[in-house]
């Protein structure tokens, strides 16, 4: 069986715990597990995922896996879908997920601004974050013109590196950090049709650009461009993008777009500062 690095990555998150609390590194590792499960149902969306395919995907045993679902099934953590052969994302982590303002705060700091690209563009605009090696979109305002490009739905969860906006997240970030991602999403990448030295080469022309750009995008036809929006400290904690139909982003709309994209985000980041230190 194949696991992928960063499978291994997350499985051995509990072993840096002191080598003499046995007790700690168990418990350690079993958090890793339980989360590592959670990630990859979270993946795959409303489709959900088999037993067999949570096995696969992270290297455990089918037995494991299984009993790691049976108890996340019965804490609300993930539900079964309707044929009752799939797992996917419970209600409870949603529940959970809002004491937690930070996203949502993220959010309403974004709407306004991302409704000024659509009626400017006409085009799908995404607000994504990072998570972990990941990225995910967190709200998408839908354009206006007639053929609207949905790659990416709500909640889409992806290796960094593989969309346009974790492009730009990743150039906003030390070439340190961004290496040992992509390093460590070096073998998921193929399965989105992309090798990792292909990513490297974006964030480094996204890094000299100030805004990353992909054609295509994640569909043929497609273009997008998207930048970071950064914290106080210049660490990138989200990315704003913009996709649409080829024929509709030449050089010109891309140099717009991007400009739009940077004051945008950088009057996003601005608001999201003042309202942390209570303004």
């Amino acid at each position: 069986m194949t696991v992928s690095r960063r499978a291994r990555d997350l499985l051995q998150a509990g072993a840096s715990l002191p080598a003499g609390d046995l007790a700690a590194q168990t418990d350690g590792r079993s958090a890793a597990r339980l989360m590592a499960v959670l990630r990859v149902v979270a993946a795959s969306q409303e489709h959900g995922l088999r037993t067999s395919e949570v096995s696969a995907e992270l290297g455990l045993s089918y037995t494991t896996a299984r009993r790691i679902l049976a108890g996340l099934l019965a804490e609300g953590a993930v539900e079964l879908s309707e044929d009752g052969r799939r797992f996917r994302i419970g209600e409870e982590i949603t529940l959970l997920g809002l004491a937690r303002a930070g996203p949502f705060a993220l959010g309403s700091c974004a709407l306004p601004h991302m409704q000024y690209l659509v009626r400017t563009f006409g085009e799908t605009v995404y607000l994504t974050v990072c998570s972990r090696w990941d990225s995910v979109c967190i709200h998408r305002e839908i354009g206006t013109s007639e053929r609207k490009v949905l790659s990416i739905s709500r909640g889409s969860r992806r290796p960094l590196g593989v969309a346009v906006g974790s492009i730009a997240m990743l150039g906003a970030m030390t070439s340190a950090r961004s290496e040992a991602i992509v390093a460590a999403n070096a073998d998921r990448y193929p399965r989105y049709g992309i090798a990792a030295d292909r990513v490297r080469h974006r964030v480094a022309c996204a890094r000299i650009q100030g805004h990353a750009y992909a054609d295509p995008g994640l569909r043929q036809g497609t273009r997008s461009v998207g930048v970071a929006i950064r914290d106080p400290g210049g660490e990138p904690m989200a990315s704003l993008s913009i996709v649409a139909i080829a024929s509709r982003l030449d050089d010109g709309v891309r140099a717009r777009m991007a400009n739009d994209l940077g004051a945008v985000a950088t009057a996003t980041a601005q608001e999201m500062a003042a309202r942390a230190a209570g303004r």
